[in-house]
């Protein structure tokens, strides 16, 4: 199934990669492309390196009725599915996934250079901004493990901060 924002999907995606080298699921040298393909504003990679998210979401936009993963698929599924799978693989493989793969919305409260201090709903936190252009202080952003996703308007920052703070 085809991915209509290539960007949009690696900027949630690519959080996960980490975990994935270490599991042996991914290649080092393919998450530093995609992310060095981000940094530089274009895609590189398939969405399939990404086989269970991309599986998720394919699942997901028939569900919705969708021939294709738009914004909106990829937002449902990583803003309101994805904490759900992360927490049921964590209970198949009796491993502790951190929060820090939960999805949050978050507000900028400091910034300098690359990184950024968000107020989320489970506390500060640092992330980097370096995918995410233009950020300011008051900003809204989507955070993933350390990483800003994209900014959000404050209507849905407002939404997800009492959907992830409920």
């Amino acid at each position: 199934m085809k991915v209509v924002n290539k960007k949009l999907f690696f900027l949630y995606a690519h959080p996960c990669g980490d975990v994935l080298v270490q599991r042996g699921s991914m290649g080092r040298k393919v998450l530093e492309r995609i992310r060095k393909s981000l940094k530089e504003g274009r895609v590189v990679e398939s969405p399939e390196v990404f086989k269970v998210a991309y599986k998720l979401q394919c699942m997901l936009a028939e569900e919705m009725g969708k021939k294709e993963i738009d914004e909106e698929v990829i937002r449902e599924y990583y803003w309101r599915k994805h904490d759900e799978h992360v927490m049921e693989e964590s209970k198949e493989k009796n491993d502790v996934i951190p929060e820090r793969c939960i999805i949050f919305p978050a507000k900028v409260v400091e910034k300098e250079g690359e990184e950024a201090v968000v107020e989320t709903p489970v506390g500060k936190r640092n992330v980097n901004i370096e995918f995410v252009p233009n950020v300011c202080v008051g900003d809204f952003l989507t955070v993933h493990y350390s990483y800003a996703c994209e900014k959000i308007d404050e209507s849905e920052f407002k939404k997800l901060w009492r959907e992830k703070n409920g």
